[in-house]
């Protein structure tokens, strides 16, 4: 059952759950295998401060970037805060919501069993019940972009996150570090790219419940 928490960004990362960078993290040291969630977490400290600037500034912290990365942040807000899709759906309303579902089914093996899932969105649509998420990119075009979100995975989280929050739509919303174009990217349940990503993350939260499932809760 998925319930909403108000806690802060540190709290969030504390709770003892499953994540997308989690059971990522989790199939590698099981496995042995390299995931894209190593190159992207590389970029966690930058997409920080993106996000923070335009959900919760008072928690935007340039420390660990260079002096051109900080240059960056303002005019890719500016794009981002110009951009059609984000202003119908994320602009005024709710930011940084956690949800949580502590009995999340997964199957594997022929396995049935359940874990402690957790995600972080960066904004929250309540009218509709869905929300999304803000990334960077080093890509310049459509075309390039759909090729990067394919490599790094967004379909695996997007599949996570309507999981965790029973939510049938998930939005990413990507914005350019080379020259500020905004790209977006649409996701429903029971679309090829959910029923993609949702066979995949239960590949990857195997390997979580293996090393955590039994003591997590």
């Amino acid at each position: 059952m998925r319930q909403l928490l108000y806690i802060s960004t540190a709290e969030y990362f504390k709770l003892p759950y499953a994540n997308n960078s989690g059971i990522k993290e989790a199939f590698k040291i099981m496995s042995g295998k390299d995931v894209p969630y190593d190159v992207e977490n590389r970029s966690y400290t930058f997409g920080s401060a993106l996000d923070a600037i335009l959900t919760d500034p008072n928690t935007m912290d340039t420390t660990g970037l260079t002096d051109d990365e900080v240059k960056l942040l303002y005019p890719m807000c500016r794009s981002i805060e110009r951009n059609s899709t984000y202003n119908a759906l994320f602009r005024g309303n709710h930011s940084q919501r956690v949800w949580v579902d502590t009995t999340m089914p997964i199957s594997f093996e022929g396995i049935n069993t359940t874990i402690p899932g957790k995600c972080k969105y960066d904004w929250w649509y309540p009218r509709q019940d869905f929300g999304g998420d803000l990334k960077s990119t080093l890509t310049k075009t459509e075309e390039a972009f759909r090729k990067a979100a394919m490599w790094f995975e967004y379909h695996v989280q997007a599949a996570w996150y309507m999981d965790v929050t029973q939510t049938d739509r998930f939005v990413i919303i990507a914005v350019s570090k080379l020259n500020f174009e905004v790209f977006t990217m649409s996701f429903k349940r029971g679309d090829a790219l959910y029923e993609q990503g949702k066979a995949k993350y239960q590949q990857y939260a195997a390997a979580w419940w293996k090393l955590n499932g039994h003591k997590a809760i």
